[in-house]
């Protein structure tokens, strides 16, 4: 009896042990398939940058793995600040005329201040303006039940910054050569000059080529990243963008 009793404990061992191993072995091979699934960064920094330009997506489903900031952040500083120097002559003439307008003429050394500091501006205001709008859409994403991290949202902000860095950087070129600051890439430039400055012109000038494009870029990189449609990131994206442009178009007029 007592030898039955002591072979049936030793089959219930070897079957839970068996049953333990086999639950490993499932468990493991689940993790494994998770892993695989796992999307692994293949772009390098500047083929992101480039297919940023040529396919966006691309480089969106690429962040998922890896989202990075630093080398977008070093790239914006840099053009945004060597396009500010481009036009660094026509921005003392400006400067210069609002001054003589107002009735007012400081000293050179205030002029050059005023100047410098626009180029010390532009490239740490474009970093900036990105990065406070990126946590802005990334929250308004949240709320359209997006499931991204607000890093992977700031990568995605600044690489479709690099529509509009491109945009700024053609657009200080084209100034530069012709020697008119007062051209742009929008139907602002249909404007007559005593308009400039005007609602009507800061609305027109809103309609930028490059800057519609970034919009688009940027609908496409957080639907992809927070898993949303088009539709719903287009909330996130456009919302900030008419904000701020109906605030602008305001203190315009």
């Amino acid at each position: 009896m007592n030898e039955n009793e002591n072979r049936n404990e030793e089959i219930v061992e070897e079957t839970e042990f068996k049953s333990v191993d086999t639950d490993e072995m499932t468990e493991n091979e689940i993790l494994d398939e998770f892993v695989e699934e796992l999307p692994q960064r293949e772009l390098s920094s500047v083929s992101r940058f480039i297919n940023t330009f040529i396919e966006p997506s691309k480089t969106m489903k690429d962040i998922i793995a890896k989202p990075t900031i630093l080398f977008p952040m070093i790239v914006i500083f840099m053009v945004a600040t060597f396009s500010a120097i481009l036009t660094i002559d026509l921005t003392r003439e400006i400067m210069i005329q609002s001054f003589i307008d107002s009735g007012q003429m400081p000293s050179e050394y205030i002029i050059n201040m005023s100047v410098y500091s626009v180029i010390g501006v532009a490239g740490v205001g474009t970093i900036l303006v990105t990065l406070v709008s990126g946590i802005i859409i990334h929250g308004l994403s949240l709320l359209m039940q997006g499931r991204a991290t607000l890093k992977t949202t700031l990568s995605v902000m600044f690489h479709s910054t690099y529509i509009s860095l491109a945009g700024m950087f053609i657009l200080s070129f084209v100034q530069y050569t012709t020697n008119n600051i007062f051209i742009t890439f929008s139907p602002a430039m249909l404007l007559a000059e005593d308009k400039l400055g005007s609602a009507t012109h800061m609305l027109l000038a809103s309609l930028d080529v490059f800057n519609i494009w970034y919009i688009v870029v940027a609908i496409i990189g957080i639907s992809i990243t927070h898993k949303i449609s088009k539709i719903k990131a287009c909330v996130p994206v456009l919302l900030p963008t008419i904000v701020l442009i109906a605030i602008t178009v305001f203190f315009a007029s």
